[in-house]
Parts: structure tokens; sequence; C-alpha cells
């Protein structure tokens, strides 16, 4: 993944979860898509 994709992908994320009427299930599969890019981000800083 490049860093602007991924860059996206973080904002795209950022961007669904500031909205209202979300359950307690969207914020799981929102937390883990957040986990994974957070993953990818340390991989490409050297972490």
């Amino acid at each position: 993944m490049e860093r602007a994709e991924l860059i996206a992908e973080i904002k795209k994320v950022l961007d669904e979860t500031d909205r209202t009427g979300f359950g307690i299930g969207d914020y799981v599969k929102y937390f883990n898509k957040m986990r994974n890019l957070l993953a990818i981000a340390l991989e490409m800083l050297g972490g």
C-alpha cells in the first residue's frame, strides 16, 4: 500500500465513524479496520 492510499483509507474510516446512528457492531468493524491500517502504517515507518 502506498502512503497516499494509507492516508486516504484512514480518512475514509474516520469520516465513516464520525456519523451518528452507529451501533456497537459498526464500531467493532471500524476498530478492526483502523487496527489493520495502523499496523500497515507502523510497518511503513519501520516499527
